[in-house]
Formats: C-alpha cells, structure tokens, sequence
C-alpha cells in the first residue's frame, strides 16, 4: 500500500506541437516523425528531448522539450521562410522565359520557390535569344530582371535551348546553374496527378532539375491520395509511384482513461490519447482498449478515407 506522503511518480508526458508549415518534419531524440495537418501529438518521458522541425525552403527551428511535471504543453512554431525567387519582365511579347530548369511564363513571369543559389536565367522567342545568363538569389530574395528601354540585344540560341523549347528535353544547368539536382517521378498514367510538397506539380510522370533538399511527393487519381513518400534529393534520383493508389485514414483515439492501450485487429499501436495514421480506409478494423482496472471496450470501425475519424472511449472501473 502507498502511504499519503509517497508521491505518484510521473510515467510519461503528452506534448502537443503546432508548426506551420503543415508539410514540416519533427525530429525528436533523432527519431523521424510526421505532421497530421500541421499537428503532431507525442507521449515522453520526463527528462531532456532534444527535437528539430524541418520543412524545404524554411530555417530549421532547434530547441529541447524540459519535462519535470504531469502538466501538457502545447506549443505553436512558425518556421521561418528562406526562399526566393526570380522575376522577369522581357517587354518582348510572347517570349518564353525558362528559370531554373523549366519555363516558367510568357512574357513576364515569376519562378517558383526557390532555395538560395545561383540559377541560369533564359528570354528566348523561336530561334533568338534576348537574355541568357547566371542569377544569384540570396536568402529571402526577389531577384527581378527587367528589359528596361529595349536595351537587351539578340542573339540566335545556344543548342541546349533551342532543343529544349522544341522536344522539352532537360536544359543544361551544369555550368551555370549551383544547387540542382535531376529527379524522375513515375506514375501509372497521364491522368494520375503528382503532389511535391502538398502543391500540384504535374499530371503524368515528371523529369526535371529541383533544389537540392527535402521533400514530399505523393500521387493522386480520382480523389484517392497514395502514401507521401519522403525522399532527400541531394544527387539525381528516380521515385516509383507505380504502385496501387490506396484511400488511407488516420483514427485518433481518446477517451475519459488515459495511458491505456490502444490495439487494432489485435496489433497494440499505442496508449490513449494517440493517432494512428496510413490505415487503408476500405478496411474495417476491431479497435480494443484495455488497461488494469477497468473493463476493456471493443469496436468495430471503418475509416473515412483522407480524413481523421474520432473515436471516444468511454471506460469503466471493474467492481
């Protein structure tokens, strides 16, 4: 029997962490997690935890969780952007401008996010060539290229560029260009879409240069969401998403008993409170929950696909 002076010895801690932006990844005590939208729920020991939140084109955000109490802590964490861009005015109508790698407009155009560096700049129309050249963004930058007064002279285009306006072969970014890496996306057929970093890229497989960093690529047809992939693109790289498209779900499950466990189809996936993502949501699965001292309670679900279902338990003391 525990006498009125012992203490209850603290166990473990929920911890709540809010980042923006949603697509970010959490490194805690080196262990690699992700965000359900933007939300991440961890269950800790006390003591010391040192974690780090990284997203592409944001600062890594670095600190240490102190966990001495029963108390929760919730934080909110905005990282903090480093991403440029490039934006060009020609004056010359229906030129094509191409920025790192790939067209980004007629006429006057601005480029996607891009990562600090050095990027070749093209203004071509047909066979002539107005601007052709190397541009250093620094960090949080706009770089704007403006033909002011006509003044840009032309010239017939280099052969890499006159190839890829016509055949939509890759332009050569190796001399010029500082930072880029090729990456081949595959998928089944032309109608599946391509999601890199929670933004529509394409429809059909994809072949181009991209920042060297981390990302988050999944495909999409018909409403049903593949699993993200998540990949470090620091030399050419080639990513299958060939394989089945499947509706997945998350199932949060809580309730009036914490810390007790939580398993589904007989498999123990964690303790109360806790989310359970990447569920095939076709299936029905028999949620059970059980912990010493109280009755155990089990359900049949079935989840809703690309969403989160809820799930409340409610517990009762054995007599």
């Amino acid at each position: 029997m525990v006498s009125g002076s012992e203490q209850y010895k603290l166990q473990k801690q929920w911890v709540i962490l809010h980042v923006n932006p949603k697509d970010a990844v959490v490194y805690i005590d080196s262990a690699f997690n992700t965000l359900n939208n933007g939300t991440i729920e961890l269950y800790l020991a006390p003591g010391k935890h040192p974690y780090s939140i990284e997203a592409p084109f944001y600062e890594t955000y670095s600190d240490t969780l102190n966990l001495s109490d029963s108390t929760k802590i919730e934080k909110y964490i905005e990282l903090s952007p480093f991403y440029s861009y490039i934006s060009v005015n020609s004056g010359i109508n229906n030129s094509t401008i191409i920025a790192a790698g790939e067209i980004i407009g007629k006429t006057q155009a601005t480029s996607q996010r891009l990562a600090p560096g050095k990027y070749r700049v093209v203004v071509a129309k047909d066979t002539v060539c107005y601007f052709d050249d190397s541009i250093s963004v620094g960090k949080s930058e706009k770089a704007v290229i403006e033909n002011k007064n006509m003044e840009w002279t032309a010239k017939k285009c280099r052969q890499d560029v006159y190839k890829f306006l016509n055949s939509n072969a890759v332009i050569n970014q190796t001399a010029d260009t500082v930072g880029l890496v090729k990456v081949n996306l595959k998928v089944s057929d032309d109608s599946t879409e391509i999601w890199l970093n929670r933004e529509i890229l394409c429809k059909g497989s994809w072949e181009g240069m991209l920042n060297k960093g981390f990302y988050a690529v999944s495909s999409k047809k018909d409403g049903v969401e593949s699993k993200t992939v998540y990949f470090w693109a620091n030399e050419d790289i080639s990513i299958d998403l060939t394989q089945s498209l499947t509706a997945l779900g998350a199932l949060n499950v809580h309730g009036n008993v914490t810390d007790a466990q939580v398993y589904i189809n007989d498999v123990l996936y964690g303790n109360t409170p806790c989310i359970i993502q990447n569920l095939p949501a076709a299936d029905k699965y028999t949620v059970k929950v059980s912990k010493d001292g109280y009755k155990e309670v089990t359900q049949t679900i079935k989840l809703k696909a690309n969403d989160l279902t809820d799930l409340e338990i409610k517990m009762k003391k054995k007599k």
